[in-house]
């Protein structure tokens, strides 16, 4: 087990994080979790595209285009249900597919190279530039942008 003591900046209060390996898939199961990752990674659209990949199971790609909902609650269904984001980089023009998987490994990638920037993301005291690490793990499996 790791723990990380956290100092927010604002109010001067310590958070204790504790996080044991295991953990990691019921953390990015966690609807409310994946949504805010994907709401603040994505804010900016530094990544070029975001959509549902093909390769998403018929019957999960289908139900991804409701109308009225935001795009990352729909993203967040179509993870959790065994589907596929399509990701492109725009500063070498080449599309990744992203799975949960891609995400649980993106987030120990964090736990262990990426301590601090971890522990924002799991106190939600982090800023676009932590989710945007945390999406960059997952997709590429190391912070390779600033």
């Amino acid at each position: 087990m790791l723990t990380f003591a956290v100092v927010n900046q604002k109010s001067n209060q310590i958070k204790f994080i504790s996080v044991m390996k295991k953990s990691v898939k019921s953390i990015v199961s966690n609807k409310e979790w994946l949504v805010n990752v994907l709401a603040n990674s994505t804010c900016r659209w530094n990544w070029g595209m975001f959509g549902v990949h093909e390769d998403t199971p018929k019957d999960v790609y289908e139900n991804a285009y409701r109308v009225g909902e935001y795009r990352e609650d729909i993203w967040g269904d179509v993870l959790l249900n065994g589907g596929f984001l399509l990701v492109k980089d725009i500063e070498h023009e080449k599309e990744y597919r992203l799975s949960v998987k891609d995400f649980e490994k993106g987030l120990r990638k964090l736990i262990f190279a990426y301590p601090r920037i971890y522990a924002n993301v799991m106190t939600e005291e982090g800023d676009y530039y932590d989710y945007d690490a945390l999406l960059q793990c997952a997709v590429f499996g190391d912070v390779i942008y600033g």
